[in-house]
């Protein structure tokens, strides 16, 4: 498990398919694209009803852990609404 995200460095093939989860443990759906843009990548996460897109930043992302494939983020307001 990685608590720590401090200048980690993850393939993108490491990422797909991993379930989202906010902080109080509410599923928000999968990884299913990341997205290059000039200032970070975006994970594209999709669920039955929505796509959000989660900013790569470690404010956001709280923890990574690929031995359950589940990421934690921090749902900032508004993100979820998209």
């Amino acid at each position: 498990m990685n608590d720590k995200m401090d200048d980690k460095v993850f393939y993108v093939d490491e990422l797909l398919g991993l379930n989202v989860f906010s902080e109080d443990k509410k599923k928000l759906g999968v990884i299913t694209r990341v997205l290059k843009t000039a200032a970070n990548d975006v994970y594209v996460v999709k669920n039955d009803e929505k796509e959000i897109l989660v900013p790569a930043l470690k404010k956001v992302v709280k923890k990574i852990d690929f031995d359950k494939r589940e990421m934690v983020i921090c749902l900032l307001e508004g993100l979820d609404e998209l």
